[in-house]
C-alpha cells in the first residue's frame, strides 16, 4: 500500500511499524520526487534481446506464461533495484511476446490519470503527485520503463499501452473526481453535501494534491492531532454515505449524462475514500497515539488493515477491468504476500513482531479465485548474502546453494532435473530481507506457479525512492 508494505510492526520507536508508517511512507515518496535520475540509457525495442539487463533470461517465461492472460509477480522487499530491472525487462518481453497490454502498479488507481502529463511531455523526471503514485516503484529503473512506454505509444496509437493501479489511498484524487461528476445535476450546488463533507478535509477545496493533504496530516500530527479525531471521522463516514445515497437517487440521470461506466467508476470513489477514512487511516491513527500497544491488539490492527484494505484493491481492480480494461493482458507488480495465492494459510511467527495474522486473504488470493488458470503467479526469491541473516528454516538458503549468482526461473508446476532438492513442497520460512520479516508455513509450490530467483548481489540494496544502491 502507499501507507505500508512492511509485513511486520515494532511495538514502538524507530522500528517497522506497518500501519502508522503508511502515512511516512508516502512522505517519504514525496520527498524524494524530483530527486528521480534522467532515465539516461536509451530503451532497446522490447524483443531486441531475451537476455535483460537484468540477467535474466526472459525466453523462460515463454513456458511459465503460455496463454495466460494476467501474470502477477511479486517481490522478495520493495525497494530493490535488481528486481525493478527485471521487472521492467519482462514486461517489455511479455508485450512484444505475448501481447501484454496493461500494467499494474500496487500503487494509488489514479496513476493513469495522475501520470497523464508525464506521457503526454518529454520529461524525464517526475513531479508533484506523480512520485505519490509511483509508490514504493519510483526508481531510474521504472522511469526508463515508463519513458519506453510513452516511446511505444507514441508509435502504436492504435495499440497502446496502459497503467493502472487498485489502492484505495487518494482522498484529494476521489473527491476531485466525485465533485466534477456530480457538478452536471442541477440541484447538485444547493444539496449540501459538499458542506457536509468538510470534515473529510480532502473534500473542501484546500489542497489540490494529495501530496498537500499529506503534509497538512503531518503538520496536524506534529501538533499532537491525528488525521481525524473520532468525531471527524464518524462525520466524514456519514456525508460519504449521504453521497452514495444521491449518486444512486440520481442514477438514471448521471448514466444518461456519461456511461454507466462512469456511474460505476464515481462509487469506486466511494469505496476508495471509505476505505482510507473508515479503516486505513483510522488503524494509522491507532499507532499515533503514542501509547503502547499490546501484541495482541497489534495483530489484529494488522489482519485489519491488510484484509480489508485487499478487500477493497480487489474491488477497485474488478471494477477497473470492465470499465477501462476490458479484453486487455494484465501484469501485476506487488509484494510476494500481497501476490500469494493462499495467503491466508501463511502463519504469523515473527517472535514480539507481529506479522500478518493467519486467515488474511491477499489480493493475490481473491485474483486467483476470479482468474483460476488465467492467472500465473510468479513469486521472487532473493538471499540474504551479506545483508541479512536468515532465520533457521528459511527457504531461501538451498535455493543460494543450487543457483549461486546465477538468475533463473523455477517452474513449480513443471519440476526440472535437479529441483527435487530445493525446498518446493514443504512448508517453510519466505524472508523479506530489507524489512526483516517473514512469513511461515509458505509451500512454495502452493503459493506461486514459478519463482524468480536473484542473488542478493544483483538485487542490490533497498534506499528511498528513486534511489539506486
Amino acid at each position: 500500500m502507499i501507507l505500508s508494505n512492511t509485513v511486520t510492526v515494532a511495538r514502538r520507536g524507530p522500528g517497522i511499524r506497518s500501519v502508522v508508517v503508511l502515512l511516512a511512507a508516502v512522505a517519504a515518496v514525496a520527498a524524494s520526487v524530483g530527486a528521480c535520475r534522467s532515465a539516461g540509457a536509451p530503451i532497446p525495442d522490447a524483443g531486441q534481446s531475451a537476455q535483460a539487463g537484468s540477467g535474466a533470461d526472459l525466453t523462460q517465461l515463454d513456458s511459465i506464461v503460455g496463454d495466460a492472460r494476467y501474470v502477477s509477480l511479486g517481490e522478495d522487499s520493495h525497494g530493490m533495484p535488481g528486481v525493478h530491472r527485471f521487472v521492467a525487462d519482462a514486461f517489455r518481453y511479455l508485450v512484444a511476446r505475448h501481447g501484454f497490454r496493461l500494467f499494474v502498479f500496487e500503487s494509488a488507481w489514479g496513476i493513469e490519470e495522475g501520470l497523464q502529463q508525464f506521457m503526454h511531455s518529454d520529461r524525464t523526471t517526475i513531479q508533484g503527485d506523480e512520485g505519490l503514485f509511483l509508490n514504493a516503484f519510483n526508481s531510474p529503473s521504472t522511469m526508463e520503463l515508463l519513458i519506453w512506454i510513452r516511446d511505444w505509444n507514441r508509435a502504436h496509437p492504435d495499440d497502446e499501452i496502459r497503467i493502472a493501479g487498485y489502492q484505495p489511498e487518494q482522498p484529494v484524487t476521489d473527491f476531485i473526481a466525485l465533485w466534477t461528476y456530480m457538478q452536471s445535476l442541477p440541484g447538485f450546488a444547493r444539496s449540501g453535501l459538499q458542506e457536509r463533507a468538510a470534515p473529510c478535509r480532502a473534500g473542501s477545496g484546500q489542497f489540490r494534491s494529495n501530496n498537500e493533504f499529506l503534509a497538512d496530516t503531518f503538520k496536524r500530527r506534529g501538533a499532537g492531532k491525528l488525521t481525524y479525531s473520532a468525531v471527524e471521522r464518524a462525520d466524514c463516514l456519514q456525508a460519504l454515505a449521504a453521497i452514495s445515497a444521491y449518486l444512486e437517487e440520481h442514477r438514471a440521470e448521471l448514466v444518461a449524462g456519461s456511461s454507466a461506466d462512469a456511474f460505476a467508476e464515481a462509487g469506486l470513489r466511494i469505496i476508495s475514500l471509505e476505505t482510507y477514512v473508515g479503516l486505513l487511516t483510522r488503524i494509522a491513527d491507532e499507532w499515533a497515539r503514542g501509547e503502547e500497544v499490546p501484541l495482541a491488539e497489534q495483530i489484529r490492527l494488522q489482519g485489519e488493515a491488510y484484509s480489508g484494505g485487499d478487500r477493497a484493491r480487489d474491488q477497485i481492480f474488478a471494477t477497473l477491468m470492465r470499465t477501462r480494461y476490458a479484453g486487455m493482458k494484465v501484469f501485476f507488480w506487488m509484494h510476494n504476500w500481497h501476490a500469494a495465492e493462499h495467503a491466508s494459510e501463511l502463519n504469523r511467527d515473527s517472535g514480539d513482531l507481529p506479522t500478518i495474522p493467519f486467515g488474511t486473504v491477499s489480493l493475490g488470493e481473491r485474483l486467483a479465485r476470479r482468474y483460476g488458470d488465467e492467472l500465473v503467479t510468479i513469486g521472487n526469491i532473493v538471499p540474504c548474502g551479506s545483508t541479512c541473516t536468515e532465520p533457521a528454516g528459511s527457504l531461501e538458503a538451498p535455493f543460494a546453494e543450487r543457483f549461486g549468482n546465477s538468475v533463473t526461473f523455477v517452474d513449480l508446476r513443471r519440476p526440472q532435473s535437479g529441483q527435487p532438492t530445493l525446498p518446493l513442497s514443504r512448508p517453510g520460512m519466505l524472508y523479506a530481507n530489507h524489512h526483516k520479516s517473514g512469513f511461515d508455513g509458505v509451500v512454495l509450490d502452493r503459493q506461486f506457479d514459478a519463482l524468480f530467483y536473484m542473488p542478493p548481489e544483483l538485487a542490490g540494496k533497498v534506499g528511498r525512492a528513486g534511489d539506486q544502491k
